[in-house]
């Protein structure tokens, strides 16, 4: 999914700020460490937001399938290596992007959520047990229903239930 073509001046915001958070200039031509990783930098975030792999690929004078091998290539790298990951944030941060809130929390906030998951997904757990065991008595039933399913129709609903409430006052009287 393609947007719009947007201002010029949001390619060449993208481009100072990675500039100044890489200290490169990702229009020079080499392969130099940290050309490629700002650059994979560049069109992680421009994919994020829309662009597509041509456009991406016009504006850093690259062919679209070096832009697919950047995109292919960002997700490994940031998370493996500490330093990108936090230029990468940096940038998103500096761009205005928000990303997910779980990469800016401390240890401390990490280890409180997975607690309260933890116990959330207990309580889950309980409640689909509880669901579980009240199919179970309703499979119990299951013959008469589909006896009744097959034996009546839509029009005949309320006629069968009325011998049934009768059926059952008797029975309990």
């Amino acid at each position: 999914m393609h947007k719009q073509r947007r201002d010029p001046s949001e390619i060449g915001k993208l481009k100072d700020i990675i500039g100044i958070i890489f200290g490169v200039d990702i229009d020079k031509k080499t392969r130099r460490v940290p050309y490629p990783s700002a650059r994979a930098v560049f069109t992680k975030v421009l994919l994020s937001i829309g662009y597509g792999y041509t456009e991406i690929g016009r504006f850093l004078d690259k062919n679209h399938a070096t832009i697919i091998h950047y995109n292919n290539q960002i997700d490994t790298l940031i998370q493996h290596d500490q330093q990108l990951r936090m230029k990468y944030e940096e940038v998103i941060k500096n761009f205005g992007i928000e990303e997910n809130p779980i990469h800016k929390m401390s240890d401390l906030e990490l280890k409180k959520e997975v607690i309260a998951l933890k116990s959330q997904n207990k309580k889950l757990y309980l409640e689909k047990e509880l669901i579980m065991s009240r199919v179970q008595k309703e499979i119990y039933f299951q013959d008469v229903l589909d006896l009744i399913k097959e034996r009546i129709g839509k029009t005949d609903k309320e006629k069968v239930k009325k011998v049934l409430t009768r059926y059952f006052n008797g029975v309990r009287n």
